[in-house]
């Protein structure tokens, strides 16, 4: 069974994040400020500045990705069982064993919308992959919690213990509305 809570932070400090919507994510064409690297169809991008095409964005090292077309190309690259149904019809299954996975979709449909995948232990800044405030659907599929942030409402974050969770059902404690679209960034514990 998932388990998700929202606990009080005891510090912390909010910080201004660049925030790009799923069109300028897909086309390369968002606002972000520097950030991660990736490699996608030859070619090294930022990140934060648009995903310039592609649909699933897999770290590597921290802030170091790969990132694919579609799912196809992503099963395919990375030696995973083809034989599952197309895109958008499959769900949190998607994300690979010692990942933390964020959609930019409910019900962890990737269809379109991007995917991004984590598995790094330390603090990610959604930002630098120009995917702040873009999280509608996430699973832990890590041994390890997840602590989840908002930048512009310190006074909690949301640990992710095990398996699922869509955001929209989660909602905050002290400032207002469900984790839907509020993540700025992540932070992957032992």
């Amino acid at each position: 069974m998932a388990a998700l809570t929202a606990v009080l932070l005891t510090s912390g400090t909010a910080t201004a994040a660049g925030t790009n919507s799923a069109e300028e994510v897909r086309t390369g064409k968002g606002s972000g400020t520097a950030g991660a690297t990736a490699e996608y169809n030859g070619r090294v991008i930022d990140l934060s500045k648009g995903w310039q095409g592609a649909s699933i964005c897999v770290e590597q090292t921290f802030d170091n990705f790969l990132c694919y077309d579609d799912e196809a190309s992503y099963r395919a690259a990375e030696h995973l069982d083809s034989s599952l149904p197309s895109t958008g019809t499959r769900a949190y299954t998607d994300c690979p064993s010692g990942y933390f996975c964020l959609w930019d979709n409910a019900n962890y449909n990737n269809g379109s919308f991007p995917r991004v995948q984590y598995r790094t232990l330390g603090t990610h800044n959604l930002a630098s992959i120009g995917f702040t405030n873009r999280a509608n659907s996430v699973y832990n599929n890590r041994s390890g919690w997840t602590v989840a942030a908002d930048d512009t409402c310190s006074s909690e974050t949301l640990w992710v213990e095990t398996r699922i969770s869509e955001l929209s059902n989660w909602q905050r404690q002290y400032c207002s509305g469900s984790w839907n679209n509020k993540i700025d960034r992540v932070t992957l514990r032992s």
